[in-house]
């Protein structure tokens, strides 16, 4: 459901939950729990020529998009039940997101960090410990699927920056979700609409499993 609302051009008024920091023990947890802002559709970029209408999406001005969030751990692997919805989790840099069976549907955020190659090696290395029994275990990489030149069309000359994140279907399709921030007045809160997002393209991503997978992992 939630891939068909995230189309290139859609603006949203969302303001994402911040990233949080551990002490890079590895461990797989629950994801801490959250209440993530509201998403909320915010019309059509027309700078961008998305080739559709919003009605043609179902979406209406200001309508509440739902979501579940995945929280991103560093130096740690969040896990959440992927019954009960579509979830999204970012921002990606290089993490992977993997789903797995263990007493029913799980998705994980394997909580790499950029720049620390022990923290990183410890956490997928754990997660293989745990997850990697799994005859179902599947993983993709969010980010590594836009290009800068990509990134760079999307944006324009009017965005502040960009941001990956990863969206994973009640059903268990994987997707990369690119979005930029406009500035559209003063402030940086939802109240005052002083950032907004518009999404600049969203791609189906393709997985990693098996003996590719486990060696990344242990890698």
């Amino acid at each position: 459901m939630l891939e068909n609302y995230l189309r290139r051009g859609v603006r949203l008024k969302w303001l994402p939950p911040r990233s949080q920091t551990s002490d890079n023990n590895g461990a797989v947890i629950p994801t801490p729990p959250v209440s993530p802002n509201p998403i909320n559709y915010d019309g059509m970029d027309d700078q961008i020529l998305a080739g559709f209408h919003a009605n043609t999406l179902g979406l209406r001005m200001g309508q509440s998009i739902p979501y579940r969030w995945l929280s991103y751990v560093a130096g740690r692997t969040t896990t959440m039940p992927l019954a009960g919805g579509d979830v999204l989790t970012g921002p990606m840099s290089g993490c992977l997101i993997a789903t797995w069976t263990d007493g029913g549907a799980k998705i994980a955020h394997v909580g790499t960090i950029d720049n620390n190659l022990a923290a990183s090696t410890k956490v997928k290395r754990t997660f293989a410990a745990e997850a990697g029994a799994a005859g179902n275990l599947t993983a993709f990489n969010p980010a590594a699927v836009w290009n800068p030149g990509e990134i760079a069309a999307a944006m324009g000359t009017r965005a502040m920056g960009f941001q990956i994140y990863a969206l994973v279907t009640g059903l268990g399709s994987y997707f990369s979700v690119l979005i930029f921030e406009l500035p559209i007045g003063h402030g940086n809160n939802l109240a005052g609409r002083g950032f907004q997002r518009v999404v600049g393209g969203i791609k189906p991503v393709p997985v990693m499993a098996g003996v590719r997978l486990r060696a990344f992992l242990m890698s």
